[in-house]
């Protein structure tokens, strides 16, 4: 079980993976989630929701290095609007209503050969996804996602170089003509263009408000030091990187100049409560709206 609580996000999780459900090697993930979420806590948009969700996913090893996953369960949403929240989103929950069912199934694969999971110097992770709401339920839509890291190492405790690259994409079927504004993808912040604060960058309201899109691209580069400065078994290391991205209404909106740079440095520590990261980002090229954040970390994952 598990417990978080952030300035806009109150989370509470049950997850269990039974690795050996099946004789031929098949495992099960069970997964249970209630979670609140309030977007004017982070400077968003003045809407808030709470989520409950229900899955359960089989994971099928096809090789040493890949594994196919699938599965589907239940998600349920209540949205409450603020006072001043954007008149499209206003539109939106006049016309549909501000509770929302979702019976949804989804598939991914991956291709793993990490040396590391925290703190990888070689190798690479390919990851190709996507769920779908089956049709009934209240916004029929389907979310693709594919991400790669990629490590090369200049020798036994040397520099590692990392490149990394995410693209994300989602539309509506049926009745649905995108994705509904609760299931946008949002760029800014450190698992996507560090140095700004998360979701600021991209598409707006026509209120000013932040609205993400249906469309989002990032990536960027890590120039990493030896772990503990030459100390295998140093449980941090630092470096220093790159990142770009940003988020589009729809894929035929999207325009190499509206990507957004940063720079920076980063420490990643296997700390006594789970990993932590920690950067400190210089946006390279802010544009009017964009809203900045030096410093960002996470517990718990990488970046």
């Amino acid at each position: 079980m598990g417990f978080g609580k952030s300035k806009s996000t109150e989370k509470y999780t049950f997850d269990f993976t039974d690795p050996y459900f099946t004789a031929d090697g098949i495992s099960a993930n069970y997964s249970l989630l209630y979670a609140k979420y309030d977007f004017e806590e982070e400077d968003l948009s003045n809407w808030a929701a709470d989520e409950r969700q229900a899955l359960v996913t089989f994971g099928y090893p096809l090789s040493e290095y890949q594994t196919v996953y699938f599965g589907g369960g239940y998600r349920g949403l209540d949205i409450n609007l603020g006072y001043n929240v954007a008149p499209e989103i206003k539109r939106f929950i006049d016309d549909r209503g501000d509770s929302f069912h979702e019976g949804v199934a989804t598939l991914s694969w991956t291709r793993d050969t990490l040396d590391d999971p925290f703190m990888p110097t070689k190798g690479t992770y390919n990851s190709l996804g996507g769920e779908v709401t089956i049709p009934g339920s209240s916004e029929t839509y389907y979310r693709l996602n594919y991400r790669n890291n990629s490590y090369f190492s200049f020798g036994e405790d040397s520099m590692v170089l990392g490149l990394r690259g995410n693209v994300a994409y989602g539309d509506g079927y049926g009745d649905s003509s995108d994705l509904p504004f609760f299931r946008h993808y949002y760029a800014g912040g450190i698992s996507t263009v560090r140095g700004y604060k998360y979701g600021t960058i991209g598409p707006r309201y026509s209120n000013g408000d932040n609205a993400g899109g249906d469309f989002r691209i990032n990536g960027g580069a890590d120039l990493i030091f030896p772990r503990g400065f030459g100390d295998p078994n140093s449980a941090y290391r630092m470096g220093l990187f790159v990142d770009a991205g940003s988020a589009y209404s729809s894929v035929s909106d999207f325009d190499a100049d509206d990507l957004r740079y940063s720079a920076g440095v980063f420490l990643q520590w296997m700390s006594p409560v789970g990993p932590l990261n920690l950067s400190w980002a210089r946006p390279l090229n802010k544009k009017d709206g964009d809203k900045t954040e030096s410093f960002q970390f996470t517990l718990g994952r990488g970046f």
